[in-house]
């Protein structure tokens, strides 16, 4: 988690065991990491500098607005977009992709 208040923001690290070192940070800005506001949800990916490089997106109902958009959000039928990095090696898109699962 980024911090201890009551209304902690999302904050994940991706770590390289061989390398000994944080490859990408994840984080999001708000605490409300459901798609209830009807908005999607953008988990930024920042490399070792800091830079965002990538994003991590869940489309609110998958793009659908209205009650098809609720009923679909309550069915937990979920859209999924990973920007991934365009220097990123294999093993780092599989932590990616990793992490959007585990993100839901």
């Amino acid at each position: 988690m980024g911090d201890s208040s009551c209304c902690p923001t999302p904050y994940f690290k991706i770590f390289d065991m061989k390398l000994n070192q944080v490859i990408y940070t994840i984080h999001h800005n708000s605490c409300i990491t459901a798609a209830c506001s009807c908005n999607d949800v953008v988990y930024d990916v920042n490399d070792e500098n800091g830079q965002t490089v990538g994003s991590l997106t869940k489309y609110w109902a998958g793009g659908l607005k209205g009650c098809a958009g609720c009923c679909r959000e309550m069915s937990n039928a979920d859209t999924f977009v990973i920007d991934i990095p365009e220097n990123a090696s294999n093993r780092q898109k599989t932590a990616l992709i990793g992490a959007q699962l585990l993100m839901v």
